[in-house]
């Protein structure tokens, strides 16, 4: 039989082992919420490369707090919760491909920032169709 004392210690006990196990847990929350459409995900990469810019694991999940560069998501537009890619910063990355005449595969980018690269191209007549509002 036990006693009272010892009771308390394994309860003690137990309850630390659950703290530690929610402390080095990973959690991500609303995961499947944060990812933009596979079609906008590979229209990311698309420009990416246009862009001669390296594309790594991170591209799958661009809206992702880890990724590098600078990428906005707006998850509030949709009525199912997808994010969709808002706007992207790739200034300052030495880039030298041409201009991505991709942009009009994001339907809902507004804000792209590609400034000191060395960028070369016209601007595409894709990117007539766009809701682009600030390059």
């Amino acid at each position: 039989m036990m006693n009272m004392g010892s009771l308390q210690s394994e309860c003690v006990t137990v309850l630390l082992l659950f703290m530690l196990f929610l402390a080095v847990t990973p959690f991500k929350c609303n995961a499947q919420s944060r990812i933009p459409p596979h079609d906008e995900v590979e229209a990311f990469k698309e420009i990416a490369k246009q862009l001669n810019k390296y594309v790594d694991r991170g591209f799958d999940d661009p809206c992702n707090d880890y990724y590098t560069n600078k990428v906005t998501c707006d998850c509030s537009s949709s009525a199912n919760n997808e994010c969709h890619i808002y706007s992207f910063d790739f200034s300052e990355q030495n880039l030298d491909g041409k201009l991505p005449s991709s942009l009009w595969k994001l339907p809902y980018l507004k804000l792209v920032n590609l400034r000191r690269n060395f960028l070369i191209g016209s601007i595409p007549p894709e990117w007539a169709s766009t809701k682009l509002e600030l390059l």
